[in-house]
C-alpha cells in the first residue's frame, strides 16, 4: 500500500511537473493574451520581408499580392482586431495606446533581431500606418524602455 502511494505521488508530480512546462512553452509562443495570429507567406529564406501592420477593425488577413516572388510576408493581429471601430466603445479598446503597440514591437523583434532579417519593409494600412509611425518614434527615445524590456526588446535590439 505504502509503494503504491509513492507510485502514485510520483505519477501525480510528474503531471504536475509536465503541465507547468506544458505552460510556460505557450508563454514563450508570445507573452499577449489574445490571437495575436502570427502569420507567414513566401519562401522562410527569402530576403525580402514585408512585415504588415493592419488598419482598425482589421486582421492578419490582409490584401495584399502574395504571389511576388522571393518576398516573404508577415501579419499579425493587433489587440483589437476583426472589431468594427464603428460600433466598439472607445473605452474598451487599446487603439493609439503603448499597449496596442507591444505586439508589433514583439512581431518586429522575432523577425529582425532574432531571425536576421537584413531587407525589411513594414507597411502599415489605414490606423495601422499610425501604429507604424508610434512605433518608430517610440524606437527613437527612451520613454519606455522599460515596458520594452518586458518583451524581450533591449536598448541594443532598438538600434
Amino acid at each position: 500500500m505504502m509503494k503504491q502511494r509513492q507510485v502514485m505521488a510520483y505519477s501525480l508530480s510528474l503531471i504536475v511537473l509536465s503541465l507547468y512546462f506544458f505552460i510556460k512553452s505557450l508563454d514563450s509562443i508570445h507573452p499577449f493574451f489574445y490571437d495575436l495570429h502570427v502569420t507567414q507567406e513566401g519562401p522562410l529564406d527569402a530576403k525580402k520581408v514585408v512585415i504588415c501592420f493592419h488598419g482598425a477593425g482589421g486582421n492578419y488577413q490582409l490584401p495584399h499580392p502574395k504571389e511576388i516572388e522571393g518576398i516573404r510576408w508577415i501579419c499579425f493581429n493587433f489587440p483589437d482586431h476583426d472589431q468594427n471601430p464603428r460600433t466598439v466603445r472607445a473605452e474598451n479598446v487599446s487603439f493609439g495606446t503603448f499597449q496596442e503597440l507591444l505586439p508589433a514591437f514583439y512581431v518586429l523583434k522575432k523577425s529582425i533581431v532574432e531571425e536576421g532579417s537584413q531587407d525589411v519593409i513594414i507597411y502599415g494600412y489605414s490606423a495601422g500606418g499610425g501604429a507604424l509611425i508610434n512605433c518608430l518614434a517610440l524606437l527613437q527615445n527612451s520613454t519606455y524602455d522599460d515596458r520594452l524590456k518586458e518583451i524581450g526588446i533591449s536598448s541594443k535590439d532598438k538600434e
